[in-house]
């Protein structure tokens, strides 16, 4: 095989303090970034919980005009800002908000033509809420990927996530001993409420990679993790 995307841009797997397997960063690229190049050229991109700039890098690497990453853990913000110099990155092209995601969202008023949430959604239990904060943007797209229930009924299902885990929820005024509520919706629950937003969506196609090559991505095979496109309708 070719290089792959990151094998590119190896900094990432050094920076990362969550999925730095070069399987899986490389896999997810190819899934979610590779086949909708040509949607990200020229656009404004909201990077929900940036990590450390990986995916907010791939945007502007696809030719998008601007990108606006939010992540409350500042050491990764720190890091975003260091590799984009290090790869000599255009400064008017990024911005790194540090701070909690729905604070930040509240208060921005940039015009967005496409948002990432990407390993996020499943960090939180107010995804009704989320959603409706990203109304506020005009984004005609949304890409999204993250774990969902495997029970059989529309429903969002409550698990605890380490605060202190990288990776994991960050702190938010409801934490107790280091223990975050998030949850996890099922299909259903996430159809519904895109459905309720006006997006029409697709899933998007892992099957090929889990095919060839499972390591780091086991997760899309067992079927508790999805990535899916979505679009105004």
């Amino acid at each position: 095989m070719s290089q792959r995307f990151f094998d590119r841009y190896p900094v990432f797997y050094e920076t990362a303090q969550a999925g730095p397997h070069p399987n899986r960063l490389n896999s997810r690229y190819e899934v979610i970034i590779e086949p909708h190049r040509e949607l990200l050229q020229g656009s404004t991109v909201l990077d929900l919980a940036s990590h450390d700039g990986r995916w907010s890098f791939t945007a502007l690497e696809a030719g998008a005009k601007k990108v606006i990453g939010v992540e409350a853990r500042p050491e990764l913000v720190e890091r975003a800002h260091a590799t984009f110099a290090e790869l000599g990155v255009e400064q008017d092209r990024y911005e790194f908000l540090q701070g909690d995601v729905f604070e930040i969202l509240s208060q921005l008023s940039t015009k967005i033509d496409t948002i990432f949430c990407l390993g996020f959604f499943y960090h939180v239990h107010d995804h009704v809420g989320l959603l409706a904060l990203l109304q506020r943007f005009g984004a005609g797209r949304l890409f999204l990927d993250t774990n969902i229930s495997r029970l059989d009924a529309n429903v969002v299902e409550l698990r605890y996530d380490n605060a202190v885990k990288p990776g994991d929820a960050f702190w938010e005024v409801a934490t107790l001993d280091d223990k975050t509520i998030v949850g996890w919706p099922s299909r259903q629950a996430l159809a519904m409420m895109l459905s309720h937003f006006g997006y029409a969506w697709k899933e998007l196609d892992w099957s090929g990679h889990v095919k060839r090559d499972r390591s780091g991505i086991e997760e899309y095979d067992e079927g508790w993790r999805i990535s899916l496109f979505a679009e105004k309708n």
